[in-house]
């Protein structure tokens, strides 16, 4: 699991990107301590506030426990077809893959194809975290990097 330091860095350079940033930001946010995420909130923003929710993820087993959410639900969102939603999901999941694994995971992550709505990447992120894997045909059928349906007209094509 990457140390407090390790998400701050990659928090600066998410801010830093020209790319979506929301979904893995989000992640990785809830992954700090107070001192660590300090610089990344809203100035009148207390260390109650940020430790009072209960919803932090700073051990191993908590983010594993929040992977596992992730991917089971991630599935049917992904054969909904939309487009938005998919490239949040996709920042979700390299935010998990960045976490739990090494950089050469990460890169392996954004190296592969994304086509139809995530369902290859999500795919073989699923299997190096031992995450859920699809639960229903649709679902199989897009994180093979097939269309959800042999006449599927929303996209699945490319």
């Amino acid at each position: 699991m990457r140390s407090q330091d390790e998400i701050v860095r990659a928090m600066r350079a998410l801010q830093e990107a020209d790319r979506p940033i929301e979904a893995e930001y989000g992640v990785l946010l809830c992954c700090l301590d107070w001192p660590h995420a300090r610089e990344f909130l809203k100035p009148e923003a207390t260390e109650d506030q940020w430790v009072g929710p209960g919803e932090l993820t700073i051990t191993e087993e908590e983010i594993t426990a929040d992977a596992d959410r992730f991917f089971r639900g991630v599935w049917d969102a992904i054969t909904d077809h939309n487009r938005i939603h998919a490239e949040k999901r996709l920042g979700n999941a390299r935010a998990y893959v960045w976490l739990l694994t090494d950089d050469d995971h990460a890169a392996a992550f954004d190296a592969r194809d994304d086509r139809p709505f995530g369902g290859p990447k999500l795919l073989w992120a699923s299997g190096i975290l031992r995450m859920p894997s699809p639960d229903s045909t649709r679902a199989a059928r897009m994180a093979m990097g097939q269309p959800c349906w042999d006449g599927c007209t929303e996209g699945c094509r490319g």
